[in-house]
């Protein structure tokens, strides 16, 4: 099997938009798997103690965050031994050199520009997200949600297909930015990994949400319909959904058009493109609302 590449960037600590790459095979979004719930423990707070994260500066906050670099450079230095950690390098040495293996990666190892356009873009726009519950689908590092945990979301899920990924590089990464707690409180947040058609199960029936929050998710048509499911399943009736996304896939085929075309078919949600930013391969935001 070829390896397919986004080809965002070479550099996990600086996005840029380089646009992606075609390549000769049309990949799908990865395979049902069961939903489980992960709680913070002492392999977390070491991880985010003795890595030094990344920094995303913003007007009024500074958000931090870990890639699988970060980790995989403290893990080496201090040789970290738990199952999790063993976990995370094999999946490190599985998905070596390439961007997603369907059924086996979906790219949280790194942080694409989608996640700090979306950051930027709720800075800008000032959405207010006291009291609200947010969840963010596809997380990988979790700038989105930390940012709205530091501006007064109630509560914050994050999900992410790989468990190695929420172990080793999601739950370090809201740890990080800890230091204030009255900013960002892990106690507040709840992790999720596997599938996007079993999250509901995880999530209590009781729950659903204010906002949904997703970066660089729709690459492919099969991701769009796991992923529109999903968001169907969990916002409230008068919730919102920021997705922020390329307008195209090379090789994969998704784009922001067709996601967009999928939504107006659906008929459950509106959509509306609320920023374009221009570049080699033009990305965008999009906001979704219930009909």
């Amino acid at each position: 099997m070829s390896d397919f590449k986004f080809n965002f960037s070479d550099d996990d600590s600086s996005p840029q938009d380089k646009g992606p790459i075609a390549t000769d095979q049309c990949l799908t979004s990865g395979a049902s798997v069961s939903c489980r719930t992960h709680t913070v423990g002492p392999l977390h707070k070491n991880l985010a103690s003795l890595a030094t994260p990344l920094s995303y500066p913003l007007q009024d906050i500074e958000l931090k965050y870990l890639t699988a670099a970060c980790v995989e450079a403290i893990i080496d230095e201090s040789n970290q031994s738990h199952e999790a950690i063993a976990d995370f390098k094999a999946l490190l040495s599985t998905s070596d050199g390439t961007d997603l293996i369907p059924s086996v990666y979906e790219g949280g190892l790194v942080a694409w520009e989608g996640a700090f356009d979306l950051v930027s873009y709720l800075s800008e726009s000032q959405f207010d997200f006291t009291g609200m519950d947010v969840l963010e689908l596809g997380c990988g590092s979790g700038l989105p949600a930390i940012y709205t945990l530091m501006k007064g979301a109630r509560a914050v899920s994050l999900q992410d297909y790989n468990y190695e990924v929420i172990n080793c590089v999601t739950i370090p990464s809201v740890l990080c930015n800890q230091r204030n707690l009255s900013l960002c409180n892990p106690s507040l947040c709840n992790f999720y990994s596997g599938s996007w058609d079993t999250l509901r199960e995880a999530v209590p029936q009781s729950v659903k949400f204010d906002v949904i929050l997703t970066s660089e998710t729709i690459y492919s048509e099969s991701s769009q319909t796991m992923l529109l499911s999903a968001m169907k399943s969990l916002l409230k009736l008068n919730g919102t959904i920021f997705v922020a996304a390329k307008s195209y896939y090379f090789g994969v085929g998704g784009s922001s058009a067709e996601f967009q075309e999928m939504v107006s078919t659906d008929e459950h949600f509106s959509c509306e493109i609320v920023k374009t930013l221009t570049c080699s391969v033009p990305r965008v935001i999009m906001t979704l609302k219930p009909r």
